[in-house]
């Protein structure tokens, strides 16, 4: 148990998600992401890594070889054990397996202690793949990963599958920063954050009766080193793994003007903020405004100053700006290749942007690759469709806002209260004074208070 006085309320903490999952398109091989160019690359394994939260019914949906039979054939001693003792068992042997497979870094990462502490590794490499505008990810191929571990996968009941992991590094030749994802890594309190967007959204989805889901989370598996920032230490590395993909074709994943793609990123991100969800933050934010009678615009906080005159004349006229500041939230909704209309359908992923308001007040933007700026066209404040939190689905916004303390965790700094639970149970599980039970614990109160207005459906 947690040394922690957690300030948790007791009903809560034997919260399980909805156990249901999107069901694929499960990827096979390299070939089935039908990507333009996916890089081979190879990577070493890593040492002391822990699986801290894990979808093991998942896991053995999309992998045969972690079905119970196979596990009987290559264990046969399950086969007498019952209960919760073969439970912890399977449990145990699907952690190793997640481990085996995943826990690697790229070389370049490997190279240099400047956005990270020292990496321990085994010596262990395999190939893994990465796909074009992957910049922190991995794709691993099972069949891949049995020849450089010298497995013979066939005597294993073993066959071919993919991997989508997230954290693994940046790919040789790119230099390492500290913004814009340029340390090739992923906290593990940002991997908390991303699972719990997620699975908040996958809640939406579900209680509004669409057709929508999120792309499921195998895992979440804390490495044994830690990521640097500015000031330091940013906290312990994690990786976010989940089942593998096809983007969309799209340049990174934006749609065309008047496709039905951009209408299905509105409709997404409408239906969210029904919730209080939205997928627009300052990355995908522009501003305008006007200095002597000059418009001047930034877009995701970087200036732009390669329009010319005609142009910003155009920006001027669709932004409708006069002499007040205006700010455009720019949808971010990213999904898989698959999708449709009538009923409108996606699988959407990368939550990384996502985040809770209270209430709206800025236009929408729809972003799209064909346009200048990618202005594909804006919804105001006083249009019919804007929409408003509503006020009996809204996620309870006292979860959110900032603050220096939050259920028993303490932030240096003013934080918003997510980050502060993320961070704070990331930092003592490394610590020591946190048990993986109690972690995931924790992470599922949050998302049953956040979800305790809606009625399951």
């Amino acid at each position: 148990m947690s040394t922690l006085d957690l300030k948790l309320p007791p009903q809560l903490v034997d919260f399980t998600p909805d156990p249901k999952f999107s069901k694929g398109p499960i990827l096979k091989s390299i070939k089935d992401l039908e990507q333009g160019e996916v890089k081979k690359e190879t990577v070493i394994a890593t040492s002391g890594a822990e699986v801290i939260m894990a979808n093991y019914e998942l896991l053995q949906h999309d992998f045969p070889c972690l079905k119970l039979e196979n596990l009987e054939k290559l264990h046969p001693e399950l086969k007498v054990v019952k209960g919760k003792a073969k439970k912890l068992i399977i449990r145990d042997l699907i952690d190793e397996w997640l481990i085996r497979h995943t826990c690697y870094v790229s070389e370049n990462q490997t190279k240099q202690e400047y956005v990270n502490t020292k990496i321990p590794t085994t010596g262990e490499k395999v190939e893994a793949f990465r796909p074009v505008l992957y910049g922190r990810a991995l794709v691993f191929s099972l069949l891949n990963n049995y020849k450089g571990l010298n497995i013979d996968a066939e005597e294993m009941g073993y066959e071919d599958g993919l991997i989508d992991v997230k954290g693994t590094g940046l790919e040789e030749g790119k230099e390492h920063h500290f913004y814009d994802h340029g340390n090739g890594l992923l906290t593990l309190a940002e991997a908390f954050r991303e699972y719990i967007y997620q699975q908040l959204v996958e809640a939406a989805f579900r209680h509004s009766g669409s057709n929508f889901e999120t792309l499921p989370t195998y895992a979440i598996i804390k490495l044994d080193f830690d990521v640097k920032n500015t000031g330091g230490i940013a906290g312990p590395a994690g990786l976010l793994v989940r089942r593998a993909q096809r983007r969309p074709e799209n340049p990174g994943g934006l749609p065309a003007f008047k496709t039905d793609m951009q209408l299905l990123h509105i409709e997404v991100e409408l239906l969210l903020r029904r919730y209080g969800i939205t997928s627009c933050n300052y990355v995908t934010e522009v501003r305008l405004w006007k200095d002597k009678g000059k418009l001047k615009l930034t877009y995701g906080g970087k200036h732009v100053n390669s329009l010319n005159e005609e142009q910003l004349k155009n920006i001027e006229e669709v932004s409708r700006i006069k002499e007040d500041r205006l700010i455009f939230e720019g949808v971010n909704i990213q999904h898989t290749r698959e999708f449709g209309r009538d009923p409108w359908r996606a699988v959407v992923i990368d939550f990384g942007s996502f985040c809770v308001k209270e209430k709206f007040k800025n236009p929408i933007l729809s972003l799209v690759t064909d346009k200048l700026m990618r202005w594909g066209g804006s919804i105001w404040p006083d249009f019919e469709s804007y929409t408003q939190p509503i006020p009996e689905l809204a996620v309870p916004y006292e979860l959110w806002g900032n603050e220096t303390e939050f259920w028993g965790f303490k932030a240096n700094l003013y934080n918003s209260k997510l980050s502060i639970v993320c961070d704070g149970v990331a930092s003592y599980l490394r610590e020591g004074r946190l048990m993986r039970e109690d972690a995931v614990n924790i992470i599922h109160a949050f998302l049953h208070t956040a979800t305790s207005r809606w009625e399951k459906k």
